[in-house]
């Protein structure tokens, strides 16, 4: 993941536990590094296992009284999935000031984004539907407007 503006710029090319690791980075739920660090596994593999990684140092993208959008940002990133009904993977952007803590809870509603319902926010989410793989555009709310 690769973001660029005045303020922010970071990579993660794999993953080490250190301190620096642990100011930046929090790992939620049943994720964790997987062998030391070079990927993070957020879920184990029974039914029902949620996990959650949140990098915690604001991306200013908005500036000014008027917040004009001054930035931009690029990401990327891979993932696997199991090819199982409700398997679900979301790239979240939330609002400077949103207790991190809550990204801890299991059991949300709403694809497990259930703390965002009152929260301004940005997610895609990719997911396993019983009609096959589907993209979310996520823009505010929880509800999705939906690509399949």
């Amino acid at each position: 993941m690769a973001v660029t503006d005045v303020n922010s710029s970071f990579s993660f090319n794999g993953f080490v536990k250190s301190p620096s690791f642990d100011k930046n980075v929090a790992l939620f739920g049943d994720s964790k590094l997987v062998n030391g660090g070079p990927s993070i596994q957020l879920t184990d593999s029974v039914s029902r296992s949620e996990g959650r990684v949140i990098y915690k140092k604001p991306i200013r993208l908005f500036q000014g009284k008027e917040r004009n959008f001054s930035g931009s940002f690029s990401t990327s990133f891979s993932f696997s999935m199991p090819d199982e009904i409700g398997s679900v993977l979301a790239f979240v952007m939330v609002p400077r000031g949103l207790d991190l803590r809550l990204f801890g809870r299991k059991g949300n509603s709403s694809s497990g984004l259930g703390f965002l319902l009152k929260h301004k926010v940005v997610a895609v989410e990719f997911g396993i539907s019983k009609r096959g793989n589907r993209v979310g555009i996520l823009v505010g709310r929880p509800e999705s407007a939906q690509r399949e």
